[in-house]
């Protein structure tokens, strides 16, 4: 039998964990009355069979049913404990898996953000390369266009070199006959002193005015281009002369002085043809270079079509050189000073200059491959070269102005 000290401690331990997990249980509402256990509730648990058996209320609780409530109890304080640990990881664990979500959220709205940037930058490069291709065929009809400008300003500068070594080499042949035709003159100039100074000499015969068409203007061949003698040559004055060599020399002046005119009016007339030529051509150039410019401003990476002009469209070098005579005198009387003709031209490539330069930084910013840059080099250097031909046919415009201002002062 047990001893009713241990007994009391087996009971006091029931007790007291009967009643920490019945207070659990109804924490959580796992139940709604307490539990029984037969160690400390025999009397409730047989109050309805003391009628049938009263000896059943005297059975007293022994240590084996103590220490099984005991186990029971246990147990069940130990499953409660694992319910509470089981629920606190699910707790953690939902609460894991909510941060998990969230950042899944997260990371599905910066992917969809990144696809559309994506997206954007494709579209974009798309269109880069696009505009690549249309500014590399722009840069080739460019390329193309220059090379037909190049070769025309070569062709001028090869002819106004070959019009100026002419002009030099007549222009000698000329000195040297103007230097005999002043040679001429001073002898004929001698002969009127000896006449002057009473030396008998007879002319055979009077020799006949001889005039020729000079800007419009009657020139005697006896007398020297707009001077104006002191002495009336053209009226008789009463003195015959007998010298038959010097009437000779006398018709060889006039004969050679009448060539001679003709031959500078000719040269003056001729150099005066090709500098309205020249000065034609130039305005025609302008007038391209103008339209060229007008369309690349007008473009300015649009995406529309740059349609610049062939050269020969408006440079038509049959109708520059077709001269007409009325058309060249009035040119010839109404010349313009040289800047007149230089600075709108000039102006017109400065303004080629910064368009290209434009263009050519815009083909840099977007990024072209190396060919494309080959080419652009070659279209600086052949606009290098157009301008240094240009400067030499405006100087050479410049010389045949003041040929003929020096003509007209004469």
């Amino acid at each position: 039998m047990t001893p009713p000290s241990e007994k009391t401690d087996s009971v006091s331990r029931v007790k007291a964990l009967a009643a920490l997990v019945n207070a659990t249980l109804e924490s959580r509402a796992y139940i709604d009355t307490k539990l029984l256990y037969p160690s400390i509730n025999w009397s409730y648990l047989v109050s309805d069979q003391i009628k049938n058996n009263p000896n059943i209320a005297d059975v007293e609780t022994t240590e084996t049913i103590c220490q099984n409530d005991e186990n029971i109890l246990r147990v069940i304080h130990e499953l409660i404990l694992s319910i509470d640990k089981n629920r606190h990881r699910q707790k953690k664990l939902n609460e894991t898996l909510l941060a998990k979500d969230r950042q899944i959220d997260d990371l599905n709205r910066h992917v969809l953000t990144l696809e559309k940037k994506l997206a954007s930058k494709e579209h974009k490069s798309r269109d880069s390369l696009i505009d690549h291709t249309l500014l590399t065929k722009q840069v080739e009809h460019l390329s193309r266009t220059n090379k037909l400008q190049s070769k025309n300003v070569k062709t001028l500068t090869t002819s106004n070199k070959d019009l100026q070594a002419k002009y030099r080499v007549e222009l000698k042949r000329k000195n040297l006959e103007i230097s005999n035709l002043k040679n001429k003159l001073l002898e004929k100039r001698s002969l009127s002193s000896t006449i002057e100074y009473g030396i008998p000499l007879t002319p055979s015969s009077r020799p006949t005015t001889t005039t020729i068409n000079l800007s419009d203007q009657v020139v005697n061949d006896k007398e020297i281009y707009n001077n104006t003698p002191i002495i009336d040559n053209n009226s008789n004055l009463g003195i015959s002369f007998d010298n038959v060599e010097l009437a000779k020399i006398q018709k060889i002046v006039r004969d050679d002085s009448s060539e001679y005119i003709k031959s500078l009016t000719m040269i003056i007339e001729s150099i005066t043809g090709e500098n309205y030529k020249l000065t034609n051509f130039i305005h025609h150039v302008k007038n391209y270079l103008s339209m060229v410019n007008l369309q690349i401003t007008n473009y300015k990476g649009a995406e529309l079509d740059l349609g610049i002009p062939a050269p020969s469209d408006m440079i038509d070098l049959k109708q520059i050189n077709d001269m007409d005579e009325t058309v060249v005198q009035k040119y010839y009387n109404e010349i313009d000073n040289s800047e007149v003709v230089e600075l709108p031209l000039v102006n017109e490539f400065y303004k080629l200059y910064h368009n290209l330069k434009q263009m050519l930084e815009l083909v840099a910013n977007i990024g072209i491959d190396q060919e494309a840059q080959k080419v652009i080099d070659n279209l600086r250097q052949d606009l290098k070269v157009t301008k240094e031909c240009l400067q030499d046919s405006l100087e050479m415009n410049e010389k045949w102005k003041k040929i003929a201002r020096k003509r007209e002062d004469t």
